[in-house]
């Protein structure tokens, strides 16, 4: 992990020295005036996070370090991660008497019926409720720290990108999707290789690594539609409050709020390798039909591509470390096509019949 920029204070008086922190596994290297310090991450507490405003991380004997926006953030990371459990969770439940393990039990049942069962339509009523405004700051924010984190600079040409550009306005004109504002950024992947996301305000992310994969425009319109559908229905918002639940539920079972913290901490990263589920992609690929009919794409070249990724990544057996071509951390995130093909070409018989679905 490369060094963050810091400003120090003793607190022997006010006066800053600049420096730089190191986080690591258990500690973090503070570098202070040609001088190193191992801290313990036990021994430290960060401020609050607000977006555009300094953190501060509290060390012993009152000396403190102040951290820019949003480098405070990749450190809050590590922090929140590191974290030391307070308690053992084993020798509680070996001293529970008959009573409260059956508490447990009843626990486990209530917890299961919120999760699964009444988390999913909260979920979806609290995506609906979201003010536009919040879902444009949580997408810049997540924006800014992959391009710290993950991403570079697109390499693609620009005349390429501008091709590309003009397929998206014409399928995003077609949505009819007023809620939103569209807009395609390209990125170098690299650590994430061959990728396409949706974020909530209506920014589509799509690496270079992916569009060296498509072998047509029937195939880039096909992952730009699919993810325009995601964000039409508010999927990326529905699929973080319905996981927010199963993590709630667990950090109340367990009595371990770093559990929220380490969640909240990874969300950026949890956007482009969380699985979404097959309900919600199937109402993606459901979505992008009429809107690649209209211009004469090809809705079942999206499905060509995701099986030759997934035959790629089969046989190549690669990772995703270093940003692989075989585009299998896009394949990852997406569910196998069995059934979706078959779904696809009834839709569009559904469509040209009927002209709607």
């Amino acid at each position: 992990m490369s060094s963050i920029s810091i400003n120090y204070y003793s607190g022997n008086d006010s006066a800053s020295q600049t420096g730089q922190i190191v986080p690591g596994e258990q500690s973090a290297e503070l570098l202070v005036s040609g001088t190193r310090y191992e801290i313990s991450y036990s021994d430290m507490n960060l401020s609050r996070l607000v977006a555009n405003t300094p953190s501060f991380i509290y060390l012993p004997k009152g000396a403190c370090c102040e951290l820019a926006y949003p480098q405070a953030v990749i450190f809050a990371r590590f922090f929140a991660s590191n974290q030391q459990q307070k308690s053992s969770r084993q020798h509680k439940l070996e001293t529970r008497s008959p009573i409260a393990v059956m508490s447990i039990i009843l626990s486990f049942l209530v917890l299961y019926v919120f999760v699964y069962i009444l988390s999913a339509p909260i979920a979806d009523i609290l995506a609906k409720s979201v003010p536009f405004k919040i879902k444009e700051e949580i997408s810049n924010d997540i924006v800014e720290w992959l391009d710290i984190d993950y991403l570079e600079k697109s390499k693609l040409k620009a005349e390429r990108r501008a091709s590309i550009n003009a397929i998206f306005k014409k399928l995003v004109l077609a949505s009819r999707d007023k809620k939103h504002k569209y807009k395609l950024l390209f990125r170098q992947g690299n650590k994430i290789g061959a990728n396409a996301f949706a974020l909530p305000s209506g920014t589509v992310v799509i690496t270079d690594e992916l569009i060296k994969q498509v072998q047509s425009d029937s195939e880039v319109a096909g992952v730009l539609a699919h993810e325009i559908g995601h964000i039409k229905r508010n999927h990326t918002l529905r699929h973080i409050f319905r996981s927010a639940a199963a993590i709630l539920a667990m950090s109340v079972l367990l009595n371990d709020a770093s559990i929220i913290s380490d969640f909240t901490y990874s969300i950026p990263a949890y956007l482009f390798t969380a699985q979404f589920s097959r309900e919600l992609e199937y109402e993606a690929d459901a979505l992008s039909v009429p809107l690649l009919l209209k211009y004469g794409y090809d809705p079942e070249a999206f499905m060509r591509l995701i099986k030759r990724i997934e035959k790629s990544s089969s046989s190549n057996g690669s990772s995703s470390e270093g940003g692989n071509e075989a585009g299998s951390e896009y394949y990852s995130s997406h569910p196998h096509t069995h059934n979706r093909v078959s779904n696809v070409r009834k839709w569009i018989k559904k469509y040209k019949r009927d002209g709607k679905l």
